[in-house]
């Protein structure tokens, strides 16, 4: 199954590219546009707090300061966005990189490219061409996470297309 690894790959490879996942944060401002109320609130609640902070006898300058560098640390976090890159490896575990990539390999559909590429390839199994082909007539599309299945996973080798991701 190294082709079909392969044929894989070269798909997530293409999905990376063309979607500039790089794992690395960048700046984005479409928080402040889709979330402008929740930033307004922020900024109000920083107001009122910073208030109470110097009229209250307990903090001073220096609890002002560092409250203030806190709430820009933490609102400068809200404006980075990390797109994590997708990897053959990460399919079908679930561990940590599950809170910070999700559940990709479930929804991710295969391109027309690659199960092309599947169908023609003479080393890649009839029954999992013929697998392939009932999934996307049942579904119209297939995902990684059904190929995975189908291929790679030991504990079902012999999986129905039934048992498969459900349609998103």
């Amino acid at each position: 199954m190294n082709v079909l690894k392969e044929i894989l790959e070269r798909d997530l490879d293409r999905i990376n590219t063309a979607e500039k996942r790089d794992g690395k944060p960048h700046f984005n401002s479409q928080f402040l546009k889709n979330h402008i109320w929740l930033c307004i609130s922020m900024v109000l609640s920083y107001i009122l707090l910073a208030a109470l902070l110097i009229y209250s006898p307990y903090f001073g300058v220096i609890s002002l300061i560092l409250f203030t560098v806190m709430f820009l640390v933490m609102a400068g976090i809200l404006l980075f966005d990390i797109k994590p890159i997708y990897k053959f490896e990460d399919i079908g575990v679930l561990d940590l990189r599950v809170c910070y990539n999700g559940e990709w390999y479930t929804f991710e559909k295969l391109s027309d490219e690659a199960i092309n590429e599947i169908h023609q390839h003479p080393a890649i199994s009839k029954q999992i061409k013929e697998d392939i082909r009932e999934i996307i007539s049942k579904k119209q599309e297939i995902h990684f996470y059904d190929v995975y299945l189908m291929a790679f996973d030991p504990v079902q080798q012999s999986i129905s297309a039934s048992q498969l991701s459900p349609q998103t």
